[in-house]
């Protein structure tokens, strides 16, 4: 299943990544109001794909009204929200519209904050010192590698030892760990992606690339 975009709009106000001034890191991306839709209408959040919602919160510092889905190998964080329109421990489709755009908690105006973090729940809320979560990776790139994955269907059991080892060196060469723009990938959240989707049989395949 292809993943959906959570927004009806692509109007992107802030990128992943290290900001203009160098200083503040930020660890998804920010989707901004639709103008096109008027000031008093509603902008809907959408469920980028089949998931369970994992957490209901409200951050007044941070995320305001949040929601955290659960698609199996990662989690993605909806934030900022005018109202949450989904349940706690339920099951929702790809397309369903789980929440309005608004501006809650750390906000400058009404906007998403996106984020996906590849990691088990036990670690989704490790941060580093500036705020921004440990296992966040760059929203972008995480839809072209999905997008990847789904058109080749990886199945790599009859693939050529060399052909794994460049897949997984387009991992560590391709995606963010949410650090800074030229740290790779961790270890561990390797781990996550090969061993959740099985799409390798041995764990000396990340392993050998990871230090080469």
């Amino acid at each position: 299943m292809k993943l959906a975009k959570p927004t009806y709009n692509n109007r992107i106000t802030s990128d992943f990544g290290w900001r203009y001034n160098g200083s503040d890191y930020h660890s998804g991306i920010d989707y901004g109001w639709d103008r096109k839709r008027g000031v008093d209408s509603n902008n809907f959040i959408i469920n980028i794909s089949d998931g369970t919602v994992k957490h209901i919160g409200y951050d007044s510092d941070g995320w305001g009204n949040y929601i955290v889905m659960s698609y199996g190998f990662y989690f993605v964080v909806y934030a900022h929200l005018k109202s949450v329109l989904v349940v706690k421990g339920k099951k929702y489709p790809r397309g369903y519209k789980i929440a309005e755009m608004g501006n809650t908690g750390n906000s400058n105006g009404k906007h998403l904050h996106f984020e996906i973090r590849v990691c088990g729940w036990e670690d989704f809320f490790k941060r580093y010192n500036n705020g921004e979560g440990r296992y966040s990776v760059d929203p972008e790139k995480f839809y072209l590698e999905y997008d990847k994955r789904l058109e080749s269907d990886l199945d790599l059991t009859e693939v050529n030892d060399w052909e794994k080892e460049a897949w997984v060196k387009a991992y560590l060469s391709e995606i963010n760990d949410g650090v800074g723009p030229n740290n790779n990938v961790t270890e561990g959240q390797l781990m996550l992606f090969f061993d959740k989707l099985n799409l390798i049989g041995g764990k000396q395949w990340v392993l050998k690339c990871y230090k080469s």
